[in-house]
């Protein structure tokens, strides 16, 4: 009798969802979490993943205020051994100018800094290398603009461990800001191969997900590069960009490096093409003579 109440107490363990597990981590800091960009089922599911899965490595990338991290860095606490690196493009936190990076955790989580190692001031590329590989979990949360995410996900690709969790957030964003170019969470969502995990919201389709990846990722990288063939939302520097495919050069082949190349010639000459006479010219050279609507579609 013990040993089927034991089993069924297992078994109820193993499938509890992320978002009710270990919660009682999250409730004694919840209120130092006020300036967090995150809503509360959010941070019941970053929780909920870091205490079900217990990684040792863990990567984020894109901080802002440091919500996130400071829910990381508390559901690892008692981790041993478990580290948490943070990068971010930006010195001063996103959407607050007067705070520096990650001052949610330096003003109200002192106590957890020595299990946090913070990079700002530079991308993926100028870091990764330095943190080393092996990495069990990383945590996305950045532009929320093609080709943002798609660029972060073949920077940290080669660095992570066999069966690794990619947690995005923000993948239904461009519903809940209404504006459909805030879509690239949704879309690297989609693209990655392996189990995904969302919490459950009623009537909703969540904002955060995580893809528990699967064995061999490197038959799937040419669909990660392919993606980047898709219509971007903005250009990105190109110094950065030049910086990101020397990088890059390193990990991949050949083949996919001119899918790199290519996705950018394609989107900066069709930025150039629907500018000013450009666009008409554009337009005629698709409809030929055909007259053509204004509203109609490019």
């Amino acid at each position: 009798m013990i040993s089927i109440i034991l089993l069924l107490f297992f078994n109820f363990i193993i499938n509890q969802r992320p978002e009710d597990y270990d919660q009682e981590y999250l409730n004694k800091i919840i209120n130092k979490l006020q300036d967090a960009l995150l809503v509360k089922i959010d941070m019941k599911f970053i929780n909920g993943m870091i205490r079900k899965y217990k990684p040792k490595k863990i990567l984020e990338v894109g901080v802002a205020g440091g919500g996130s991290s400071a829910i990381i860095l508390n559901a690892i606490q008692n981790i041993e051994n478990s580290h948490l690196y943070s990068i971010d493009k930006l010195t001063n936190a996103y959407g607050r100018k007067n705070k520096e990076t990650g001052f949610i955790v330096k003003e109200n989580f002192n106590n957890l800094m020595n299990k946090w190692t913070l990079y700002t001031g530079g991308i993926t590329s100028n870091f990764i290398e330095k943190i080393g590989g092996d990495i069990d979990l990383v945590f996305i949360d950045t532009v929320h603009e093609s080709p943002g995410e798609w660029l972060d996900i073949i920077q940290v690709m080669p660095f992570l461990k066999k069966n690794a969790i990619v947690m995005l957030h923000d993948i239904n964003f461009q519903f809940i800001e209404k504006k459909f170019f805030y879509s690239s969470n949704d879309h690297l969502f989609t693209y990655l191969k392996g189990k995904k995990i969302m919490p459950k919201v009623p009537d909703v389709i969540p904002n955060i997900g995580a893809v528990l990846l699967e064995d061999d990722q490197k038959k799937y990288y040419f669909d990660y590069f392919f993606a980047l063939t898709s219509r971007w939302s903005y250009i990105p520097d190109i110094k950065e960009w030049n910086f990101i495919r020397h990088f890059v050069s390193k990990y991949y082949t050949k083949e996919l490096i001119e899918i790199y190349d290519s996705s950018y010639k394609m989107n900066n000459n069709y930025k150039k093409l629907i500018k000013g006479k450009s666009k008409k010219k554009y337009r005629k050279k698709r409809y030929g003579k055909k007259k053509l609507k204004k509203k109609e579609d490019l």
